[in-house]
């Protein structure tokens, strides 16, 4: 479409990309579904930020064990957990405890989640930190040394999981943090 002599392509909603995944995983439901067989794997959104504050939710559909929501950068290897390398920042539950991980560093963070739950997600890049939340609930900045452009990253570790998306505005179970907006194109 041409709008005051300016083609503008149409914007297509964020979802999982089907190449940015690791071999384990399966995308359904429009690609807002992505299913981790019980390896290590990882799977990215498709719309990277490098600037500006975002927000968006990973709900947790079935699992029991070895999730992991987060951001990774596009070259991460999509074959490892998120936050393994250092150019992923991940949230993960491993048995009762609950961490944060980066660069395979896995300090206690947050507190422990399991299905049902929603986990919400506000990327600060202009101050290079990043929140995590449990059903609205604020764990703290998780990291504040992001840098370059990174993607929404889902995956597990060892353990069979189910997680579901919700990038939109009309989407979100719970109101963003102040200032950060939905995920967009």
């Amino acid at each position: 479409m041409i709008t005051n002599g300016v083609l503008n392509w149409p914007s297509s909603p964020i979802t999982f990309d089907p190449s940015k995944k690791g071999t384990t995983v399966t995308l359904s439901g429009g690609n807002l579904t992505a299913s981790v067989l019980p390896a290590t794997a990882m799977c990215l959104g498709t719309v990277g930020k490098s600037s500006g504050k975002w927000y968006w939710e990973i709900e947790i559909a079935s699992g029991s064990n070895g999730f992991g929501v987060g951001i990774a950068q596009i070259q991460s290897n999509y074959n490892q957990a998120v936050g393994a390398t250092t150019n992923a920042w991940g949230y993960t539950v491993f048995f009762t405890g609950s961490y944060k991980i980066n660069g395979g560093i896995a300090p206690t963070y947050g507190i422990a989640f399991t299905t049902g739950a929603r986990i919400g997600i506000a990327l600060d890049m202009d101050s290079n930190s990043i929140t995590m939340y449990v059903n609205g609930a604020s764990q703290g900045i998780m990291y504040s040394t992001i840098y370059g452009t990174v993607f929404p990253a889902i995956g597990s570790y060892l353990y069979s999981a189910t997680y579901i998306a919700h990038f939109a505005a009309g989407s979100f179970l719970f109101t963003p943090p102040t200032g950060f907006n939905a995920l967009t194109p």
